[in-house]
């Protein structure tokens, strides 16, 4: 059942990016499109349906969680965006409840996953905790970077916007190489969380002193908030638990 929730989740997700891009789609009765395609929108949905298509084609229970969590955030932006009206509204409203039923599901996994923690070493379910994190925190500057790149002011904003890209990139690297156990990976992410804080600190005070993102765009703002609130979190359970990290 996630797997299937997640997987319907993508779909609508790249409905919507199929859609912002311009298409119309006839359906015999009536024709989908809409009325305001964003393209920089789009770009980031299919990022987040293919991050949903990875979770459930490697069906692990943290990234399942990293791509949720990124998920929800695509969502709650988009109906909170003036921006997302009409049939884009719409089809986030439908994204929302199966979202949540995929997180249900993903909530109850991992309850008895952690009830049988007896017979697992309890390092194994915090790694799975910051791998889940780290995905979802490099997801989540990736996209950040996208956005910004695309629609901040040229050359400055464009510039800083790439540079949010790498570290993003970045950070979904050091994720996948935390999750394959390499030996340097707990001082990458260390290093990899910390830069994000101070590199999206930097970039959204930047955006926010020079007005280098367009007028309306206010979710970059919020973005940056749970990158760096995550990434402490990352930082600090590293830190915490070395022997469980290593």
């Amino acid at each position: 059942m996630i797997r299937l929730m997640a997987a319907l989740t993508a779909a609508l997700f790249l409905l919507s990016a199929v859609l912002n891009f311009g298409a119309r789609i006839p359906l015999g009765f009536a024709e989908l499109s809409f009325s305001a395609p964003l393209a920089s929108t789009g770009e980031i949905e299919v990022i987040i349906g293919l991050a949903l298509i990875v979770s459930a084609g490697f069906s692990r229970l943290y990234g399942y969680g990293g791509a949720y969590l990124l998920a929800l955030v695509g969502i709650l932006s988009g109906l909170l965006s003036p921006d997302v009206q009409g049939l884009a509204r719409s089809l986030h409203e439908a994204m929302l409840p199966v979202a949540l039923v995929g997180c249900a599901f993903l909530l109850l996994e991992a309850r008895d996953a952690y009830r049988s923690g007896a017979r697992q070493p309890s390092g194994q379910l915090n790694r799975g905790l910051v791998t889940a994190l780290q995905f979802f925190v490099g997801g989540l500057v990736t996209l950040g970077g996208v956005g910004y790149a695309a629609t901040a002011t040229y050359p400055v904003g464009t510039s800083l916007g790439l540079i949010h890209l790498v570290v993003g990139l970045a950070g979904l690297f050091g994720g996948f190489a935390f999750y394959r156990r390499k030996t340097w990976s707990r001082g990458f992410l260390i290093a990899i969380n910390i830069v994000t804080v101070a590199y999206s600190a930097f970039s959204e005070g930047a955006a926010q002193v020079y007005s280098l993102l367009p007028p309306g765009i206010s979710d970059s703002l919020i973005g940056t908030i749970i990158a760096i609130a995550v990434s402490v979190v990352i930082v600090y359970q590293l830190l915490s638990r070395p022997d469980q990290h290593g």
